[in-house]
């Protein structure tokens, strides 16, 4: 069993879990416009696949307004450049 701990609940999975499953699961308001997550506080991208416990929290508005070309965090699993992320945050 997969135990997510998220800032207001948990979530038990009985197998690996993707960070999108998670999202929108977890019930908060952002999860239909999440863009990424951090696990245990690092970002990573929604396709990333989770197999053992973790601390889990659903990034969406913050960091869609936070982020601009030069100043996007690496998000770790993901292959697109910073331009293709912008572009996708934009929407």
């Amino acid at each position: 069993m997969i135990q997510i701990t998220l800032p207001d609940s948990a979530q038990i999975h009985g197998a690996p879990v993707r960070g999108a499953e998670i999202a929108a699961r977890s019930g908060d308001a952002n999860a239909d416009t999440a863009l990424a997550i951090r696990i245990d506080g690092v970002l990573r991208d929604l396709a990333n696949l989770i197999e053992q416990d973790a601390h889990v929290e659903v990034e969406a508005e913050a960091l869609r307004r936070t982020c601009s070309p030069e100043s996007l965090p690496p998000v770790e699993g993901r292959s697109k450049d910073k331009e293709q992320l912008a572009e996708a945050a934009a929407g």
